[in-house]
């Protein structure tokens, strides 16, 4: 009798172990399945199309100061129409901690890589000088728009919106 219920114990047991090899072998064997990569997002100079609203905030040195200037916190807001060709347009108001508050109106370029990483050029002078470089980064559907701000001794952040 003994021996009856421990050869039966062992047919349960090995029953069980297979279908378990079987349930988790064929989970695994799908899990090992290479399955193709999502694509790649892909941006230009095109994804930024249309008005955005947007802020900025940092420190840093204003204008033409001096070496031993001391750094001032500032901020704007504003709205700006990329163009969808590399080329903006805004207006903002931005405010210096213990200083002015000036309202602007600016023109500028930006390019927008493959990678949706580029560069941001606020204004763009007479000869082409770039006033207010950053980097960026695009959301691949071009809904926002992060900055980080290239200049020297300066650091600004930035987000961007499309409205």
């Amino acid at each position: 009798m003994k021996r009856i219920f421990t050869f039966k114990i062992f047919l349960v047991l090995f029953a069980c172990l297979s279908i378990s090899a079987l349930f988790f072998g064929s989970s695994e064997a799908r899990s090992t399945t290479t399955q193709p990569a999502p694509p790649q997002a892909t941006c230009s100079n095109a994804t930024l199309t249309g008005e955005y609203r947007y802020t900025f905030s940092g420190v840093g040195f204003p204008g033409n100061a001096s070496a031993n200037a001391s750094a001032r916190q500032f901020a704007a807001v504003g709205i700006i129409t990329f163009n969808g060709d590399g080329t903006h347009s805004g207006a903002d108001t931005i405010s210096f901690l213990g200083g002015n508050i000036e309202s602007r109106e600016y023109d500028g370029s930006y390019s927008v890589n493959a990678n949706c990483r580029g560069k941001f050029c606020l204004q763009s002078g007479p000869s082409g000088e770039c006033f207010g470089p950053a980097d960026i980064v695009v959301d691949p559907d071009g809904s926002e728009m992060l900055f980080i701000n290239t200049i020297p001794h300066t650091a600004v952040l930035g987000e961007f919106k499309k409205q």
